[in-house]
């Protein structure tokens, strides 16, 4: 796989050809002004046919191996963005309901928090965090299904009399297995998925 995506076309009209004038120290007001005349005129009927003309670069090249176990490829690109987002995001924040992250609400409440700006910017951190451990548990080299079993596994496949295969445990069998913990695990990741569904188009800084 192999992704080019090039920066963001920004839009460029009247107003922003006047607010190039502050350069040669025209005031606000007067770029302001300046905009609207030119908004009236040809120019802008120019800007807006050009705009449609400017697309952002983008290549994409997917190899066959890549939708073998899309999902793993997914999560990759995904998990990589997010650790980016992440470290970008410093103003902008979602509105994240309290019932979405309960397990947060039940550690922390308002109190801990400056202002009602302060906690709702920590509840879209756990909400960025919460994705992130989750794509993370879906790369191929976590494995974390394997932390939950334990011991060595001894069996061998026989036929009963009904010629059905049954498994049977051999004498070295020690495997062990947490469902508990297992499930535990794989509702975590759920609801991490959960929330990334929910809050996919607030992923923007």
């Amino acid at each position: 796989m192999k992704f080019i995506i090039g920066k963001p076309v920004n839009y460029i009209g009247p107003y922003q050809i006047a607010e190039l004038l502050k350069y040669i120290w025209i005031s606000e007001d007067t770029r302001y002004k300046i905009g609207t005349f030119l908004h009236n005129t040809k120019l802008n009927t120019f800007c807006e046919w050009l705009d449609t003309k400017r697309k952002r670069k983008v290549k994409a090249k997917i190899e066959p191996y890549d939708v073998w176990n899309a999902d793993s490829t997914m999560a990759y690109v995904i998990y990589h963005i997010l650790i980016k987002f992440q470290e970008e995001n410093k103003c902008s924040y979602a509105v994240v309901k309290d019932e979405d992250i309960p397990e947060f609400i039940e550690v922390f409440n308002r109190d801990f928090f400056l202002s009602d700006e302060e906690f709702e910017k920590a509840k879209w951190g756990y909400v960025i965090d919460e994705c992130i451990w989750t794509f993370e548990q879906l790369l191929p080299e976590t494995d974390w299904e394997a932390k939950y079993h334990s011991g060595n596994i001894d069996f061998s496949i026989m036929s009963s009399d009904d010629d059905k295969n049954v498994l049977v445990k051999g004498p070295n069998d020690t495997h062990t297995f947490d469902d508990e913990g297992y499930l535990k695990h794989s509702k975590k990741i759920q609801n991490g998925l959960i929330l990334f569904a929910k809050h996919f188009q607030n992923f923007w800084d």
